[in-house]
Order: structure tokens, then sequence, then C-alpha cells
């Protein structure tokens, strides 16, 4: 009778290590998906915000020539606008930081007989 309890204690004790085991092993892998698809968020919101900045500085140029870029504080994070001048284009580059992701994005317009057309488009490393 005696062995009876101990093999039955036995039996318990082996299923529950094997229980939390497969439980920290879901756990570590829920973890691992989570934390992907927050950084993948933020990817995404650094992403927007870098291209609302970008038209922000497109707009706020085409209200004046003269503006040359600004920094912009948001809820989301924050964003730097640089405005480039050359011969005959203008450069406007937005940077947007939101917690540990930093998006740039690059456009170029084209100025020819007073007119400006967009000519180049990209995201930069």
């Amino acid at each position: 009778m005696r062995h009876n309890g101990f093999a039955t204690l036995t039996s318990v004790l082996v299923i529950c290590s094997i229980l939390l085991a497969v439980g920290l092993v879901l756990h570590a892998q829920l973890r691992s998906h989570f934390d992907d698809t927050m950084i993948d968020a933020q990817r995404i919101q650094a992403r927007e915000l870098a291209q609302s900045c970008l038209q922000e500085g497109a707009y706020q140029y085409a209200r004046s020539n003269t503006y040359a870029g600004s920094n912009v504080a948001l809820p989301d994070g924050t964003c730097t606008i640089h405005v480039t001048k050359q011969k005959n284009s203008i450069m406007i580059t937005a940077e947007a930081h939101t917690r540990d992701i930093t998006k740039r994005f690059q456009l170029t317009y084209t100025s020819t007989a007073g007119t400006i057309s967009p000519s180049h488009f990209q995201e930069l490393p």
C-alpha cells in the first residue's frame, strides 16, 4: 500500500513538471511574438510620422521658400525636417524617432522655369 502512494505522488510530480515546462516554453514563444509585434507597430508608427513630417516640410516650403526646416514634437515621437536648396532642386528630409525606432525619408523637387515638381522620393537607411 505504501508503494502505491509513492508511485502516485511521483506520477503527479512528473506530470506537473512536464506541464510547467510546456507552460514556460509557450510563455517564452508568446512573449517573443508579442515583442516582435510591438517592434513592427513602432516601425509603422515611425514610418507614418516621418512621412507626415515630410509632407509638413513640403507644405511649409510651398508657403514660404525661405523655410529651412524645423523640429516637431508630437505625442507619438519627434521628427526633424531639413530643407536643402541646390541649383535646380529642393531636397526635403524628414527623420522621425519613436521610442527605439528611427525612420528617414527624402523628397526631391526639381525647379524649372518657375515650376516645382517632385522628382524623387526614397526611404533613407
